[in-house]
């Protein structure tokens, strides 16, 4: 019996309080009419301590992270492209050189009818010059310069060798040679073409005589 009514009194005990602590129509009611009122809501300050004390998470402080700019791995990624070495060869052309591949300059060039001339001063004499620059490696004036040295028909060659050393050195633009010589002209076709050359210079020889002849006749 004494069993009983201990766990009767425990019972009573605990619900009590929790049935006292669910929320009632009254409850709702009273709460409205405070919410329209025109006075002054009043809380319990006490309440309000225990509520900060309970409270372990603290201040709550800003969000720092930023999700929106993070990488977006669904995006589709460029593959990284291949680094370039530099190779350093006195025979850039090879079997696998491509027509209209440039590999000294590492850029394509434009290939037409007139790219190929076999005229070593070719790209000098279609060369915007300005009048008051050299044409010649003798003309006096001076060179401030790299393309004025280059204007006139100089290139700047750095597979010369002194004293078993590498040295830069200014050649003309058809080789190398002794004295302004060119000692790869008689390896061409056109060194050992002498009925070649002197029909080119009767031809000469002709239209020089009917140009004086034609400004003789106009003078008259």
């Amino acid at each position: 019996m004494k069993r009983f009514i201990l766990v009767m009194g425990l019972l009573c005990a605990v619900a009590f309080p929790c049935y006292a602590q669910n929320w009632t129509p009254q409850d709702s009611l009273r709460l409205n009419r405070l919410l329209k009122g025109e006075g002054e809501v009043k809380l319990n300050p006490e309440v309000l301590q225990e509520l900060e004390m309970n409270n372990s998470l603290g201040t709550p402080k800003a969000v720092m992270d930023k999700s929106w700019m993070d990488f977006d791995n669904s995006l589709p990624v460029m593959p990284k492209a291949p680094e370039k070495k530099v190779v350093l060869t006195l025979r850039p052309y090879t079997a696998n050189t491509k027509y209209n591949w440039d590999p000294i300059y590492q850029k394509k060039i434009k290939v037409d009818k007139d790219t190929w001339r076999g005229d070593e001063f070719y790209a000098l004499k279609i060369l915007m010059i300005p009048t008051n620059w050299a044409k010649h490696p003798f003309d006096a004036g001076p060179r401030e310069t790299v393309e004025q040295i280059e204007a006139t028909g100089l290139r700047y060659r750095v597979t010369e060798r002194a004293n078993n050393m590498a040295v830069g050195g200014w050649q003309g633009a058809s080789g190398g040679g002794i004295s302004g010589l060119d000692l790869m002209t008689p390896f061409t076709r056109e060194f050992w073409n002498f009925k070649g050359r002197k029909r080119r210079a009767r031809t000469l020889e002709v239209l020089k005589a009917y140009g004086d002849s034609i400004t003789v006749l106009e003078q008259q």
